[in-house]
């Protein structure tokens, strides 16, 4: 046994609620384990080991020391990110969407709560809660997954869906990262899920007129029509992202 510190969830005894019964937690938590253990990627939370003691189960991951991105952008001065910081981190999250999708894996709920830093130098991001993760090797997905603003028109129209859900949601943690704002907003949920499937968003003046051309093309292309959507490798060789960077 090495001295490495590791981070341990305790599930209690599942129960049977309004929404959903003790057997079908059970059932959503242990496909949540089976997935965790295929992951093995620099940019994913990495799991060590689940055990059942006492009637609990105990899940062991490694410890990450630093905040969620959410924190971080609320820390940026005029809470939203500059693009030279911005693009290492969503470069990170490309890649790490990039191998769970070539391993026939969905995240299923991507969004600043849900990515974390390594430690305070946040030089490293990770994904974290596969809670929601689903396989795709055996075809579409139709379930009802993720987080109301982070959400794919193609979930909130309730038509089959694959990987791009992910880079859906990723085009609106970008817009976020780089605005501190959604691009779809609403106090009412019906209204916000027309604004979605309507794909209803700008880039409102004067924030945005500060930001590139690139970083507008590149959100867009991220937030529109599922067959039209870029996949996690071709947002990888975009050109906002491939510009060279100062030292």
């Amino acid at each position: 046994m090495n001295d490495t510190k590791v981070a341990i969830k305790i599930m209690k005894p599942f129960q049977d609620s309004e929404q959903v019964t003790a057997q079908e937690q059970q059932e959503a938590f242990l496909r949540e384990i089976s997935i965790m253990k295929k992951i093995d990627n620099t940019h994913c939370l990495k799991f060590f080991d689940c055990f059942e003691y006492d009637h609990s189960y105990y899940v062991v991951t490694e410890c990450l020391y630093g905040k969620e991105l959410f924190s971080c952008i609320l820390d940026q001065e005029g809470k939203f990110y500059q693009e030279p910081k911005a693009i290492p981190i969503i470069q990170q999250i490309l890649t790490a969407l990039s191998y769970l999708h070539s391993h026939y894996i969905c995240h299923c709920d991507i969004k600043p709560e849900n990515l974390k830093f390594t430690d305070d130098t946040q030089s490293l991001i990770k994904i974290i809660d596969f809670g929601e993760a689903t396989s795709f090797e055996s075809g579409p997905m139709v379930d009802w997954v993720g987080t109301a603003n982070y959400m794919a028109p193609e979930i909130i129209s309730g038509l089959k869906y694959g990987p791009g859900i992910d880079l859906w949601s990723l085009g609106v943690v970008v817009y976020v990262m780089l605005s501190g704002t959604f691009p779809f907003e609403s106090e009412s949920e019906e209204e916000l899920f027309e604004l979605i499937r309507a794909k209803d968003f700008e880039f409102y003046s004067p924030h945005w007129d500060r930001v590139s051309f690139l970083a507008k093309d590149f959100i867009s292309q991220l937030l529109t029509d599922s067959k039209a959507r870029l996949t996690s490798k071709r947002a990888l060789k975009h050109a906002w992202l491939c510009q060279p960077r100062a030292l």
